[in-house]
């Protein structure tokens, strides 16, 4: 990444010292060792010795940034599988709709609820139930497209949009391949 255009620093140098605005400035900044930080420049205009010059404290706003951004994450996605919650399914699907009507597109729901799932973790433990579901939610991912959204909207419960499909018969190809992968979680073993 370049470093930051002198004429963005110049600008912002006489936006301090013209008009007394001291809003932060954020910015990349490559230090001595060549790593690339996030900061952030509170800046004030002084005068010394007659002479109007900026005086700036610098803050490294990198880890703050990168714990912004982690906490986004979690608000819109399951903190287990990864995948988007219910909040960004909804948002997802409003767009979806919006694309619908403006462009007549076809798009399809999938409502999944694995049945008696409750009894996993009543006999194997929450640790094993969640093992489950997370390898559940990476197969059932393989199963879709990457435009399609795989949400987890609730302990056991799943839903799928698929996005601009074709025909209904697209879905039903794509409920034919997720009833596979759900066959093998619930097909007996052969020590059974």
């Amino acid at each position: 990444t370049p470093k930051p255009s002198s004429a963005a620093s110049d600008v912002y140098k006489r936006q301090i010292i013209y008009s007394n605005d001291t809003t932060p400035y954020k910015t990349k900044h490559i230090l001595s060792d060549c790593n690339l930080r996030d900061v952030e420049i509170h800046a004030t205009p002084i005068t010394f010795k007659n002479k109007k010059i900026i005086f700036s404290i610098i803050n490294d706003i990198t880890e703050r940034n990168k714990n912004d951004e982690h906490i986004s994450f979690l608000a819109y996605h399951d903190s287990l599988t990864g995948l988007p919650n219910r909040k960004l399914f909804y948002l997802k699907l409003e767009q979806t709709l919006c694309q619908a009507q403006l462009n007549n597109m076809i798009f399809a729901i999938l409502y999944i609820d694995f049945d008696g799932f409750k009894s996993i973790n009543d006999t194997y433990g929450h640790q094993i139930g969640d093992f489950v579901l997370s390898t559940a939610s990476q197969k059932l991912k393989h199963c879709i497209r990457k435009e399609d959204i795989l949400a987890r909207i609730g302990g056991d419960e799943f839903i799928i949009l698929l996005n601009d499909i074709q025909n209904y018969e697209n879905a039903q190809l794509v409920v034919k391949k997720l009833l596979s992968i759900c066959l093998l979680y619930t097909s007996p073993s052969p020590r059974d």
